[in-house]
């Protein structure tokens, strides 16, 4: 398939607004190469961009690692064409934070507190900080006083920095996205690989080999 429009996905990381002043370049450049029209489509959760790959109702993704390794599970020939290079880096880190002033130095004086983290299927967000707490032999849910999922990182940051969280897992780029918010923190729990940009298995090889490109 050539299709008359090139449809992108996105990952819900950041709010929709967020993402559209980001992407919206990529996306553009990509269609002027290629010569055809474009169109974003940003999901409503991460699990909801691997259906929409899996079904073939966006042709380009950008999903995480976590949801890269399920979509290729149930679409064998999804393509990878491509990952980014940010702050010299093919990967990132995942952070445990609370605000500078919040008086916690330590992640045993989150027993009890309110925690906040991204999504279930968020490596940053979630599957690694959690990996990491269980390592301490911590489960949220019988640790912390209350435990949330707020959907996405920019949203995270300004629970954490108004106080309605604690404390919260997140990802590096955190310090980018709430510059006047002083986070401490807490736990480093490990670097992730960065989103995997891929194809369609239902797009003409050759068309593919000119996105990657």
């Amino acid at each position: 398939e050539r299709p008359k429009t090139l449809v992108f996905g996105f990952t819900p990381y950041l709010p929709a607004d967020q993402l559209r002043k980001e992407f919206s370049p990529l996306v553009e450049y990509v269609g002027a190469k290629i010569g055809i029209p474009t169109e974003l489509r940003i999901a409503s959760s991460y699990s909801e961009l691997v259906r929409m790959i899996v079904n073939d109702e966006v042709h380009i993704a950008q999903l995480s690692p976590f949801n890269y390794v399920r979509a290729k599970a149930e679409s064998p020939g999804l393509v990878l064409l491509a990952t980014h290079i940010a702050d010299g880096s093919a990967t990132y880190s995942s952070y445990i934070v609370t605000r500078e002033d919040s008086g916690i130095t330590t992640i045993d004086q989150l027993r009890g507190k309110n925690f906040g983290f991204v999504d279930r299927q968020s490596c940053s967000g979630y599957l690694y900080p959690l990996a990491y707490l269980r390592g301490l032999g911590i489960e949220p849910e019988r640790f912390f006083g209350t435990v949330q999922f707020v959907g996405n990182h920019t949203d995270l940051a300004k629970k954490v920095g108004d106080a309605t969280l604690d404390a919260g897992a997140t990802f590096a780029t955190i310090y980018k996205l709430a510059k006047d918010t002083p986070f401490r923190i807490l736990a480093k729990a490990g670097r992730i690989p960065y989103d995997a940009y891929c194809a369609s298995s239902t797009l003409d090889p050759n068309f593919v080999e000119k996105l990657r490109d």
